[in-house]
C-alpha cells in the first residue's frame, strides 16, 4: 500500500519499481502497466530493469522505489539495526545526477485490515530533504546510501518527538497484520 500512499502525497507522478510477482495475473499485470510500474526480478541485479529506470529518468521521470528491496519490519526495516539496502536507487541517482529526495510512511499497512474500509486510520507520509548529487562512483553510492538512512531514520525521531506515534503504529509483518497468512519459506 506503501505506492499508492505516497504517490497520494506527492504532487508528481511516480514510476515505481515492483516485484515481478505483481506482474502474474492478468488484471495485475494490466493495471500494473497502466501505472507505469516497471517490473524488477525480486532478490537479484536486474539490470534491464535498471536501465528502464535509467530511461525514464532521461525523459524527465520521477522514479519510486525501495532501496530495502520490498516490506521490511521492524530490526530488518530501514528504521532497525539489521537492515540491508541495495545499490539500484544509488546507482540510478549517481549515474543520471538526479537527487534523491528520502520518504517515509507509517500506517499504510493498516489499509490491509478490511475495517479499515470503513474507518479511516491514520497514515503519516513525511518527505526528507533533497540529497543532490555531488560526486561520482561508489563513493558518491555509499555517501548518498549513508545521506538518505540518516534522513529516513530522523524522519521517524521526528514522528517519535511529536507524540501522535504510538507503539502498535509501527508497521507489521503480514502474520501480525492477519494470523491465518503462513509465515515466509526460508530458504
Amino acid at each position: 500500500m506503501d505506492p499508492p500512499v505516497f504517490s497520494a502525497a506527492c504532487p508528481r507522478a511516480i514510476d515505481w519499481m515492483g516485484s515481478e510477482i505483481l506482474f502474474k495475473g492478468e488484471i495485475t499485470r494490466f493495471y500494473f502497466r497502466k501505472c507505469n510500474v516497471i517490473k524488477v526480478r525480486q532478490y537479484q541485479a536486474d539490470q534491464a530493469a535498471l536501465r528502464e529506470a535509467m530511461r525514464r529518468v532521461r525523459l524527465g521521470r520521477c522514479i519510486g522505489l525501495f532501496p530495502e528491496g520490498g516490506i521490511r519490519v521492524r530490526e530488518r526495516s530501514i528504521l532497525g539495526d539489521q537492515f540491508k539496502l541495495y545499490d539500484g536507487a544509488f546507482m540510478i541517482a549517481a549515474l543520471q545526477k538526479v537527487p534523491i529526495l528520502p520518504c517515509l510512511v507509517i500506517g499504510s499497512d493498516r489499509l490491509y485490515n478490511p475495517k479499515s474500509l470503513l474507518r479511516r486510520p491514520p497514515i503519516w507520509v513525511r518527505f526528507g530533504e533533497i540529497i543532490p548529487i555531488v560526486g561520482e562512483g561508489r563513493e558518491e553510492i555509499e555517501r548518498l546510501k549513508r545521506k538518505t538512512i540518516e534522513s529516513i531514520q530522523n524522519l521517524a525521531r521526528e514522528l517519535r518527538a511529536e507524540g501522535e506515534i504510538q507503539e502498535d503504529d509501527w508497521p507489521q509483518t503480514p502474520q501480525e497484520r492477519n494470523p491465518k497468512i503462513p509465515p515466509p519459506k526460508l530458504n
